[in-house]
């Protein structure tokens, strides 16, 4: 009995596992990154644009991280022992360094676009 064009279709589907091809799936998680990256922004940008201060709300993590960040702009290395953590005695810095980093490097890389010299004002 021979096959129609229906059937051939389902058997290569069947043949490549039955799911959903890679480009489905790549398009899929582009689509969700998308739409996060615009809520995350969309809700926030509102308080974290207020002029003429810089808006850090959550305590004083954000102070500290951008105090991390300036370390790093300043003096090119890693801020790793900190007195001003359980002051006076100091304490090693617990946050990974890969987003203060991130931050640095990518500060200094779009600085000469946007007309400065290091970012941060430094």
């Amino acid at each position: 009995m021979p096959m129609d064009q229906s059937n051939r279709a389902e058997v290569r589907q069947a043949e490549r596992g039955g799911g959903p091809s890679v480009r489905t799936e790549i398009t899929v998680v582009t689509i969700l990154v998308a739409f996060y990256i615009f809520i995350a922004t969309y809700f926030a940008w509102p308080y974290a644009s207020t002029y003429p201060v810089l808006s850090t709300s959550g305590g004083s993590d954000p102070y500290y991280n951008w105090r991390i960040i300036e370390y790093i702009l300043a003096y090119h290395k890693q801020l790793v022992y900190d007195l001003a953590l359980n002051y006076p005695v100091g304490s090693i810095n617990p946050r990974n360094p890969f987003f203060h980093w991130f931050v640095a490097v990518t500060g200094i890389l779009l600085a000469p676009f946007l007309g400065g010299r290091y970012p941060c004002g430094l």
